[in-house]
């Protein structure tokens, strides 16, 4: 009940256009939760699908999307690190980051072989590592302020990331601190 009423919370007082998705990185896949069968082309596509259920995604579900399964914190086979490899150094061709950026991509550390997507009010008694909030400016400048680093000074530091999104998920992990991605 507690992610319900949060979710009810997060949604009300921020005048959310989009429901408040939960995310958990766990070890095995629980009970009664389904597996997402659709190939999605990038890992973000999985939060526009949480914003309707509750379901969880393996590693290579990710795989269509390796910048998203390495920021994920999943291992990933030899074929799709190739694949990476070439998608960071056309990404470095045309100047969206530098190489030297290539091996800084943060991850999710977190030991697991699933993510459990889907809106947050549905999680029940499984317990969201990260709540993702899909925010206008201003309600990114309100979670900001209300979560303490917007602060001057006061040991927080506001972090703002542009690409790629899905970075967002370890960074806030990471830091233990909210994140706003502009991507």
């Amino acid at each position: 009940m507690a992610n319900a009423n949060l979710a009810n919370d997060l949604a009300e007082k921020l005048e959310l256009n989009h429901t408040p998705i939960g995310m958990a990185f766990l070890e095995e896949p629980p009970a009664g939760i389904k597996h997402y069968e659709e190939a999605v082309p990038l890992a973000c596509t999985f939060w526009t699908a949480a914003k309707r259920e509750l379901f969880y995604a393996t590693a290579s579900d990710h795989y269509n999307c390796p910048i998203g399964a390495i920021t994920q914190g999943f291992q990933i086979p030899q074929p799709v690190s190739e694949n990476a490899m070439s998608l960071i150094e056309m990404m470095g061709k045309l100047s969206y980051l530098e190489a030297a950026e290539a091996s800084n991509v943060p991850t999710v550390e977190k030991k697991h072989s699933v993510i459990v997507y889907g809106p947050l009010k549905d999680f029940g008694e499984i317990q969201p590592d990260v709540v993702l909030l899909i925010c206008t400016p201003r309600q990114a400048m309100m979670v900001s302020e209300a979560s303490g680093v917007a602060s001057w000074g006061m040991g927080h530091e506001s972090r703002t990331l542009g690409r790629p999104a899905c970075a967002v998920i370890p960074s806030s992990l990471k830091s233990n601190d909210t994140t706003i991605s502009m991507a």
